[in-house]
């Protein structure tokens, strides 16, 4: 099956990335931005089109209602053969979301690619109806001695958006051409908006510890009752960089790319002690806009009392 699937990577000679690195110089960060690029983008492109294999779209269940594709391994497995390709193993490493790739030895590396080749899987296999819209990919790269997000992509292959972010550089939106060769660049910035006018999403699964899931049920109820539009979408980070703002009372370390996103464009994201991206991190508090950060973490800080 891997045989008829293999990674290969883009060139990046497209308009809208020569254009960004002429106007944002990256240092030393441009090569893995390429890399990581030119790795991703193929990969994502092809996400649609596995679901007409059987094979691929094969289930595992994992815990509850959480299951996993044959098609997330297999992506997962072509990023992680691409990426760390020619690379000196003390200096890059690679976690992913699902097994054997994700149980590491950070300390053991420079540098880490953290990944979840599919977010939003039960979206994406269409078990609730069509879903398109509502699922996507992401990677991104952290200093693992620092425990620093660098570089974070965010895509949802359907509709050709891409999110992505580099620190100090700021955070961006490409909508892609059909053929995925070129598209419009636009920078991110941060939102001022009310709590009531936002759309905050948060989520909840059958697999939560009943303490969790009554967390999350009492949270959206607060959120309803001040008049916010509170939605569970199911599509992991790409609610994070498209939404007003996000609570995961359960994650991990995928976010990276997200939380990025988020800093980048001056908005606030941590886990609910308050604390920035690390591995391990298992909750998130996220907001385009400072102040409905803190109003977020303020009604999770209320429930945890």
């Amino acid at each position: 099956m891997q045989d008829g699937h293999r990674s290969v990577e883009m060139p990046m000679t497209t308009n809208w990335v020569d254009k960004f690195l002429q106007e944002k110089p990256l240092g030393s960060l441009e090569k893995d931005f390429r890399k990581g690029l030119g790795v991703f983008l193929p990969e994502a492109r092809k996400l649609p089109s596995y679901r007409t294999d059987p094979a691929l779209m094969e289930r595992t269940q994992k815990v509850g209602t959480d299951f996993v594709t044959q098609t997330d391994r297999l992506m997962q497995q072509n990023l992680k053969s691409a990426l760390l390709k020619d690379e000196d193993p003390t200096h890059y490493g690679f976690w992913g979301e699902e097994a054997p790739d994700n149980e590491i030895n950070w300390q053991s590396y420079d540098r880490v690619w953290v990944s979840d080749p599919i977010e939003g899987t039960i979206n994406y296999s269409g078990q609730r109806g069509n879903k398109d819209g509502q699922w996507g990919s992401v990677l991104g790269l952290v200093d693992s001695k620092t425990n620093t997000p660098l570089i974070g992509f965010v895509i949802d292959p359907i509709t050709k958006e891409l999110f992505f972010a580099i620190k100090g550089k700021g955070a961006y939106k490409v909508t892609l051409n059909q053929d995925w060769t070129n598209g419009e660049l636009n920078q991110m910035s941060s939102q001022d908006i009310k709590l009531e006018q936002a759309t905050i999403t948060f989520n909840r699964s059958p697999h939560f510890s009943p303490e969790l899931f009554a967390q999350s049920e009492n949270f959206e109820a607060q959120l309803k009752a001040k008049g916010v539009n509170a939605i569970d979408p199911e599509s992991g980070a790409l609610e994070v960089v498209r939404h007003d703002g996000t609570v995961y009372f359960k994650t991990s370390n995928e976010m990276a790319a997200a939380m990025l996103f988020i800093d980048e464009l001056g908005g606030k994201a941590t886990d609910f002690e308050g604390n920035g991206w690390k591995p391990g991190i298992h909750s998130l508090i996220a907001s385009h806009s400072p102040k409905i950060y803190e109003q977020l973490k303020s009604t999770i800080d209320q429930l945890a009392a």
